[in-house]
């Protein structure tokens, strides 16, 4: 950039456009930021006190300190649909200088995008390509994984790494609509995976169901097993108040009719079974099992 602020170079201009390419990326798709028209680049909007006086009065003063660093432009997206991009300061610099050399670069004047190339094959591209330049950069950057710094990972990541947050339902609107998203799909697909949410959020959810408290999980040691069960006198109270309603049940019916002494003698003999399971099901270990569990 300081090369070509005094007189042109072709290979730092060539530089700057592919530095500035990559860093405008935006999260978005690299074949609509390397389509960038200058048209549209023209068209860029601004908040500030001369363009938006009353939007800018309401403006908190954080909020002010962003409207003067970034400017939005929009350009087409996917399936012909519009899609916003924010550019800082520093990239509206960087551009400028861009175009301000285009004819020194050799480039035609019916080339309409920012990024375009002297190219003479009408076959060949006439402008800078994205995914190439990503690709160099993430192996030129010294990343541990260079292949996930890659266009559609890190329109995922984006997404995923705001739900970690949990904004709220108008701001994952608002994100699927910069995106170029749509909202139902971005909820589902270009999230939290399935295990992290499994892990980390349902979990707790089974765990409150069961009415484990975390301080009991946490505090839990491999010497559990030789202390003495607990029986939680609850349970034993409901198992008991079971049988009692159950017996008291079928002598009531057995003695407003004693023509069905019988049959109700049998019922109430299985009923005891029953209940006898149930006590059986509910000793000390069970309870201590399910309580744990």
């Amino acid at each position: 950039m300081q090369v070509l602020v005094n007189e042109f170079e072709y290979s730092a201009w060539k530089s700057l456009c592919e530095a500035c390419l990559v860093q405008m990326f935006n999260r978005r798709r690299s074949g609509e930021i390397e389509r960038l028209l200058i048209s549209d680049y023209n068209n860029r909007e601004s908040v500030d006190e001369h363009v938006n006086p009353d939007l800018y009065a309401n403006l908190s003063e954080k909020s002010r300190e962003y409207a003067r660093k970034y400017v939005r432009l929009t350009i087409r997206g996917k399936l012909g649909r519009t899609v916003p991009v924010l550019l800082d300061n520093i990239l509206v610099q960087w551009i400028d200088t861009i175009l301000k050399y285009r004819s020194d670069a050799g480039i035609k004047p019916n080339n309409e995008f920012v990024f375009g190339l002297p190219v003479c094959n009408k076959l060949a591209k006439s402008y800078f390509r994205a995914c190439p330049l990503i690709r160099k950069f993430s192996k030129e950057c010294g990343a541990t994984m260079p292949t996930t710094l890659r266009s559609t990972t890190l329109r995922k990541h984006i997404a995923t790494y705001t739900t970690m947050l949990n904004i709220k339902e108008n701001q994952i609107s608002d994100l699927a609509n910069f995106m170029g998203h749509n909202k139902q799909i971005h909820k589902d697909i270009h999230r939290v995976p399935a295990p992290v949410k499994d892990v980390t959020d349902v979990s707790q959810l089974l765990q409150a169901a069961m009415g484990i408290d975390e301080n009991e999980v946490d505090g839990d040691s491999e010497d559990d097993e030789d202390d003495p069960p607990m029986i939680q006198p609850n349970n034993s109270e409901i198992m008991l108040s079971r049988e009692r309603s159950t017996n008291e049940m079928y002598s009531d019916t057995s003695s407003n009719h004693p023509e069905d002494n019988a049959d109700h003698s049998a019922s109430s003999n299985t009923s005891k079974k029953r209940s006898s399971k149930l006590n059986i099901f509910c000793d000390d270990k069970n309870v201590q099992f399910f309580n744990r569990r």
